[in-house]
């Protein structure tokens, strides 16, 4: 079982099946998550954000200075906030360190965004609560990409917006696989 970022138990599954839900119960879960592109709202559950991979062909290199690197002391906390009440998001330990093999782009009081640069692979940019508009989450993908330079990239999305899909979209980035996401509360 899982704890969201908002502090709740989670059972999360790819699919979902007839005692799925009776399951998470027993298990004292306070919310069912299934990704899967059924219908499921005949069984109670709610639309609840996507997973979508993206891929440009050609990043968004922008002529600037070096892209902001979070420093690791501010990751736990950064990373904590910056996907507070965005479904989809599990909570993070004070303790938590950057995944090995990421740069992480970022300031503080903005928000932050993790490149595998030898995937060539981006996760969705993470932009704090009082700060987020599509402009917010473009200017930390452009960082990311900046980190890659220029070259094909894909980038995973996690609950973003439809505004901020299209700020994405804008910089070069096509929706190449959506999984529609579900939450049931139990």
């Amino acid at each position: 079982m899982e704890i969201s970022v908002d502090g709740k138990r989670v059972v999360e599954l790819e699919s979902f099946s007839e005692g799925d839900a009776d399951a998470a119960r027993a298990d004292d879960a306070e919310l069912l998550w299934v990704h899967s592109n059924e219908d499921l709202s005949p069984h109670g559950f709610r639309r609840a954000g996507a997973y979508l991979r993206m891929h440009a062909e050609q990043v968004p290199v922008r002529a600037r200075a070096e892209p902001p690197l979070l420093e690791e002391r501010d990751y736990a906390e950064v990373l904590a906030r910056a996907y507070a009440g965005l479904w989809g998001h599990k909570h993070v330990s004070p303790l938590a360190a950057p995944p090995e093999g990421t740069v992480v782009v970022g300031v503080p009081v903005v928000g932050l965004c993790r490149v595998w640069t030898s995937e060539r692979l981006i996760d969705g940019p993470g932009v704090l609560p009082e700060g987020r508009s599509p402009d917010a989450y473009a200017s930390l993908l452009v960082a990311a990409c900046a980190v890659l330079g220029p070259g094909p990239a894909d980038l995973d999305s996690w609950g973003d917006a439809d505004d901020v899909i299209e700020a994405y979209e804008d910089l070069g980035f096509d929706v190449v696989e959506r999984v529609q996401g579900w939450e049931l509360p139990l």
